[in-house]
């Protein structure tokens, strides 16, 4: 990693812990970054020089200034966000010790494939901007594994459940379509020699609209705003993902299951 590099991450993580821990020492810096002792002690000088409006060095430690606001990098919002999103690395990542904030992470689902190649098939599908044969079973009565050919555009978290975004080309004018990744039972190159006639390869992100919601009446006035904010309600409406809609709906309100879908899954659940 070159200097300006290292600075960069020194200047992030510094900011984070001393906004979120209230101070940063040499060795929370040596942890974090991996670097030597001198190495630390010069990132914190800089770091210092650098963002003089908001840290300062008291004595061998760096400290947020007397009513310096963090920046958004560093707020309570991204703070969430980081977590939310995982990975390596929690302290730098955090600016925070895991026993000092010991996180919990509860999945209900398990999106890898019964198969194993099954999701690096897709993604080099996807990189490669390539067509596939796949074995997908949905979840309407009596459905059986159906081959589709696609064009997979790209990977979607909805919620702890994995899918894969592509244009289904066995449909008139190839919409795209969501394929939840653990029903993919079997991916293979499609034998196709050349573009679909009128294909045109489309984008995985989806367009927003906005969904007119109304509150349910039993809720308590402090409940009621605790919910808008939760579901960031504004004006009696929600932005969504298009494609979030029918889950958003069947999640938080009384909204059916599509047509002729086995819903819910489960039957009787108890504990033992």
């Amino acid at each position: 990693m070159n200097k300006s590099a290292t600075l960069d991450n020194a200047t992030d993580f510094i900011i984070k812990r001393a906004f979120r821990a209230g101070a940063v020492t040499r060795g929370d810096v040596i942890q974090a970054l991996g670097v030597s002792t001198a190495t630390a002690t010069r990132l914190m000088v800089e770091v210092v020089t650098k963002r003089g409006d908001i840290l300062e060095r008291v004595r061998q430690k760096i400290v947020p200034r007397l009513l310096a606001k963090s920046p958004a990098y560093a707020s309570e919002e991204a703070l969430l966000q980081t977590l939310n999103e995982g990975g390596h690395n929690f302290l730098l990542r955090v600016g925070l010790y895991e026993n000092e904030l010991p996180v919990t992470y509860v999945s209900w689902t398990n999106s890898v494939p019964r198969k194993p190649g099954i999701l690096a098939t897709i993604i080099e599908a996807i990189r490669t901007e390539s067509y596939l044969r796949i074995a997908y079973v949905g979840m309407r009565e009596k459905e059986e594994p159906a081959s589709r050919v696609i064009a997979p555009l790209g990977l979607e978290r909805m919620n702890d459940q994995w899918r894969v975004v592509a244009q289904d080309l066995g449909k008139v004018g190839y919409p795209i379509r969501i394929f939840v990744l653990s029903r993919i039972l079997d991916a293979e190159k499609a034998p196709l020699k050349r573009r679909p006639p009128g294909f045109v390869h489309q984008h995985h992100s989806d367009a927003v609209a906005l969904i007119a919601v109304t509150l349910n009446p039993k809720l308590s006035p402090l409940q009621k705003e605790i919910i808008s904010a939760e579901l960031d309600i504004q004006d009696g409406k929600v932005r969504l993902a298009k494609r979030g809609i029918f889950e958003f709906k069947r999640r938080f309100s009384n909204e059916p299951a599509s047509h002729g879908a086995i819903w819910p899954p489960l039957g009787d659940c108890h504990e033992l």
